[in-house]
Order: structure tokens, then C-alpha cells, then sequence
């Protein structure tokens, strides 16, 4: 078996440390972080190692959270795998994770408007802008195309003449309140488009802008 030692120095350590110690040869401070590749197998680092691993992890963890979203319109690795190599011939450079998801949702959403289906491009349109916001992107219009899926529908089923606002009570921020509850005819909605609202202040994340939660209600009477 092998002896563990020291990330900084090469000696020998009496025993495997569970946890961020000190190298009683050196003194540096040893950390203990598990791998994202293969089987998590436990590694001993540097601080800049640790930290190199944390980064792959937070990669790791934001691929993995993004696929998830795509398998639901039919993508899967290897569609991953494909767009990436696209993007490598095309730019002549690595592309980024980042870049690579917002290629899929393009093929996704390409894929639903040869569908016509308005329930699922309002969901596709709803993940994609929740994306660009965490990517501290312009996220608006498409979470507008999102609401404005959800009234096509409405529309497209006949069963709907009348929609209302119906908010995050007092949760929302003061100038999403104001909305509450308020009736729309449902050609006036999709003309005026108010919601999401743009001055909405409500932050999903520290230090983002606000994101409206905002949603439509069917006048029944």
C-alpha cells in the first residue's frame, strides 16, 4: 500500500489525514478534498490545489445541474459531446461549458417551434432565461417569450377569454403588488405583456437583478 505524503514537501506522513492538517516536516497546511473524476477516491493537495478542485467540482455540479434540464427536451451526453466539437471547428478554441448549454437550448428550442407545442416552448423559454440570469446575462426577453407561450396556449385552446395576475402574495416586491389580481382580456395580455414585470426587484440570487415570479390565472366566469 502506498505511504501518503506531504503535497509540498514529498515525505512521508505517519498516516493518511482525514482532514486539513499541517505537514509536520514543512508546515504547510495540507488539504483533503475528493476528486469529481472516477470513483471520488480522496486526494491530498496544496491550497492551490484544493482549490483547482473546487472549481472542477462547482463545473462539475453546473453541468450536471443544466443536463438535467436538457434531458427533458430530448438531449442527452452525446449531444453534448457533438455541440462541443461544433463549437471547437467553429471558434478554433475549448469552448466553455457554458457556451455549450446555451447551444443545446438553441437546438431545443429550433426542435419545439417545428412543433408548434406552446406548453413546452413556454417551459424551454422559462429554462433558458433562468439560465442566462444565473450567467448574469440579458435574461428579460426570453422569459417574456415564456409568459407570451403561456397565453398562445390559453388562446390556442379557446377555453380562456380572461387571464389575471396572480403573484407571490407578500413575497413579492411593492411593484409586482400591484398587479395582483388584476384582469386582462387575453388578446389585451398578449399585446401589453404585463408580465413578467420588468421593474420587478425580487433577486433569485444576491446581487442579480429581479426576477419576476409572477403568473397567469384563467378568468373563469
Amino acid at each position: 500500500m502506498t505511504k501518503p505524503t506531504c503535497p509540498y514537501c514529498n515525505q512521508t506522513l505517519d498516516k493518511t489525514p482525514k482532514r486539513k492538517t499541517k505537514c509536520p516536516h514543512c508546515g504547510n497546511d495540507i488539504y483533503v478534498r475528493s476528486l469529481p473524476s472516477g470513483d471520488h477516491q480522496k486526494a491530498l493537495l496544496t491550497e492551490q490545489g484544493a482549490k483547482e478542485v473546487e472549481k472542477e467540482w462547482e463545473r462539475v455540479q453546473f453541468k450536471k445541474k443544466w443536463m438535467q434540464s436538457l434531458e427533458g427536451y430530448g438531449l442527452s451526453e452525446q449531444d453534448f459531446d457533438r455541440q462541443g466539437e461544433t463549437l471547437r471547428e467553429r471558434f478554433r478554441q475549448e469552448p466553455g461549458d457554458g457556451d455549450v448549454i446555451w447551444s443545446m437550448f438553441n437546438e431545443a428550442l429550433h426542435r419545439a417551434m417545428k412543433g408548434s407545442d406552446s406548453q413546452q416552448l413556454k417551459m424551454l423559454y422559462f429554462d433558458m432565461a433562468l439560465f442566462l440570469y444565473e450567467e448574469g446575462r440579458a435574461f428579460f426577453d426570453i422569459l417574456q417569450q415564456s409568459r407570451k407561450m403561456e397565453l398562445t396556449g390559453f388562446k390556442e385552446a379557446g377555453w380562456a377569454e380572461k387571464v389575471f395576475v396572480i403573484t407571490a402574495g407578500d413575497a413579492s416586491c411593492e411593484v409586482c403588488q400591484k398587479l395582483a389580481g388584476k384582469v386582462f382580456k387575453l388578446d389585451q395580455a398578449l399585446d401589453e405583456m404585463p408580465i413578467p414585470n420588468k421593474a420587478c426587484t425580487h433577486a433569485l440570487l444576491p446581487g442579480k437583478p429581479g426576477w419576476c415570479r409572477c403568473l397567469y390565472g384563467v378568468v373563469t366566469d
